[in-house]
């Protein structure tokens, strides 16, 4: 059951922009991209994946810094190691790239550009799809990032 199924009552606030009912907080659902930077971290984490498929990988050893890398999960790309929510508020900084994610990564696949999220979760996607290349933009060397050295 997503966010937006549990409180019905919140989502009516969403589109508007309004305060939260009950906590005052802003509600909003935001429209996000995967950048370059997150980009560069995918390809990353396939490169460990060849070399130890399925291995979770520590985010600390990552050469982009930064939280977006994180929203790569809205799409299915990575997914974060299940804890049993003791360490570091629930999340254990490990993640691995999903085989959505490697198909993304190796340019197999396309994804829609935008994410739609709400409450932390994604409620639908839209706009064009794209590749690993469109999402790099001019500034970064496809064939060197996915065939280079770490």
């Amino acid at each position: 059951m997503t966010a937006a199924e549990r409180f019905p009552d919140i989502v009516a606030h969403a589109p508007n922009h309004d305060d939260c009912p009950y906590c005052s907080q802003r509600v909003a659902s935001y429209r996000r991209s995967i950048g370059s930077t997150m980009s560069r971290f995918l390809i990353w984490l396939e490169k460990h994946d060849r070399r130890s498929p399925g291995q979770w990988v520590d985010v600390r050893k990552a050469p982009v810094r930064g939280g977006d890398y994180a929203k790569l999960a809205l799409w299915g790309l990575i997914e974060q190691h299940p804890t049993d929510g003791v360490d570091n508020a629930g999340r254990s900084g490990l993640w691995r790239v999903t085989a959505l994610g490697s198909s993304f990564a190796n340019n197999f696949v396309t994804v829609e550009k935008y994410a739609i999220v709400f409450l932390g979760e994604p409620q639908r996607f839209e706009g064009p799809h794209v590749s690993i290349i469109d999402t790099l933009g001019a500034q970064f060397d496809y064939q060197e990032l996915i065939g280079g050295s770490e």
